[in-house]
This record gives C-alpha cells, sequence and structure tokens, in this order.
C-alpha cells in the first residue's frame, strides 16, 4: 500500500474520492491555471533555496529565479492557458516573501522520503529543512483568513515521523502579507491509529461516499465528474 500525505488527507475527506484517484487513476478536473500561481511559486522557491545551499555567501533576489520557474512550468502545460496574470500574482506573493525567505538557512529542499509503516509505504516530499531542523512547508493563498486547517496538521505530523526537523512550521505567503505559523505535530498514537483505519479500509474495499453527507465537500472535489454516488444525488436533488 503506498500513501502520501495529500491522499491520506483525501481518504479522510472522502474514501470514495480517493479510490477514484489512486485505484481508478481517475484524472482530477480542473483547469491547470487554478493552481499555476502555487505551483509557480513553489518552483521559484524551490530554485532559490537550491543555489543559496550551493552558494551560502550569496543572497541574490528571489525574483532573479521566476522567470526560469515560469518557463519551466509554462513549457510543461497541456494547453494554451494564459498565465501572465498569474505571473503577476506570484510577482506579490515572492515580493512578500523576500525578507523572511533571506533569514532563512538551507539544508535540504525538496528533500524527499520514504516511510515504511506495518506494511503502508509513506512517501512525499519536504519542502525545506534549515540548518537548524526547522521543516518547513510552503502553502500560497489569498485569504486573509489564515488559520492552520487539520490536512495541514496530519501533513506536517507525517513529516515529523520522518525524524528530519526538531520544529515544523506552515509559511503562508500571499500576495500582501507572510505569516509563519509553528505546528505541533499531533500524537503518534493518534496518527497511527489514523494509518491503521486506512489500511482497515483499503484492505476491506470499503470506500464509502462520505462526502455527499457535506454537499461542500462534493462541491469542490476534483473527482465529482466521475463519482456514481455525486452523479445520482445531484439528479435526486
Amino acid at each position: 500500500m503506498k500513501l502520501s500525505a495529500s491522499s491520506l488527507n483525501l481518504f479522510l475527506k472522502c474514501p470514495y474520492a480517493y479510490y477514484l484517484k489512486e485505484i481508478e487513476k481517475v484524472q482530477p478536473e480542473f483547469t491547470e491555471d487554478r493552481v499555476f500561481t502555487g505551483k509557480l511559486v513553489h518552483k521559484t522557491l524551490e530554485n532559490y533555496f537550491t543555489f543559496r545551499k550551493d552558494n551560502p555567501d550569496e543572497n541574490p533576489s528571489l525574483l532573479d529565479f521566476l522567470d526560469d520557474a515560469y518557463k519551466e512550468l509554462r513549457d510543461n502545460l497541456s494547453n494554451s492557458i494564459q498565465t501572465l496574470n498569474f505571473k503577476d500574482d506570484a510577482v506579490e506573493m515572492l515580493k512578500q516573501y523576500e525578507a523572511t525567505a533571506r533569514t532563512l538557512q538551507p539544508l535540504e529542499t525538496e528533500k524527499e522520503f520514504e516511510l515504511e509503516i506495518d506494511d503502508i509505504r509513506i512517501t512525499g516530499y519536504i519542502d525545506l529543512i534549515t540548518k537548524d531542523r526547522k521543516v518547513i512547508d510552503f502553502k500560497t493563498t489569498n485569504s486573509t483568513n489564515i488559520k492552520v486547517s487539520t490536512e495541514y496538521k496530519l501533513q506536517l505530523s507525517i513529516y515529523a515521523l520522518t525524524n528530519q526537523g526538531n520544529s515544523y512550521y506552515l509559511h503562508y505567503i500571499t500576495p500582501i502579507k507572510t505569516q509563519e505559523i509553528q505546528v505541533k505535530p499531533m500524537k503518534q498514537t493518534l496518527l497511527l491509529q489514523i494509518l491503521n483505519q486506512f489500511k482497515n479500509v483499503y484492505l476491506g474495499g470499503g470506500f464509502t461516499p462520505s462526502g455527499i453527507t457535506h454537499p461542500y465537500a462534493c462541491q469542490s472535489c476534483a473527482y465529482k465528474h466521475r463519482c456514481v454516488f455525486f452523479q445520482k444525488f445531484i439528479k435526486e436533488g
């Protein structure tokens, strides 16, 4: 059984959505422009901190790495969406994060990890590990109401199992401000219980469509176009 933090969060939101994505391999239904800004900011930060790691005596601007990141992502798009406006959004976010980025001393960027827990193989990437062993995950948002969601706490709790850091942070990057929030990982006993529940459902095949009891979950689901339960729910409504 293979699992990532994002797929575990999807399972907890709706096991049937997990089934569609991970077992049936249904492609998500959303336009690439919806996530382009976030990907661009992340790629720019990855390139910036990789350079800083290899050149510790230099401290260039984040924006120096934007154009190459933009070209790399733009060339890989599968359609001809207009991305310049999303690049402009990324510029504003990077400007807001500039001062924070300069204070960080990178040890690892996009650190790949793999864990084996009770026949479950958990894989993923950590955005940044600093020399003082801070594990940092970048989040881009236009929201002004910033708080730690359960799914983000679960994500950092999985990172904590890797023993790569001694403190864990979310860095929310918006066009008007940057906010750093330290997250205390959940107890390992609770996380192991969640993983055990996932294993039981996976082996038993009980992928129930729990999202339909919360219509907002279905409305935002990228797999609803292939969900027979959601389609029937809509017709009956």
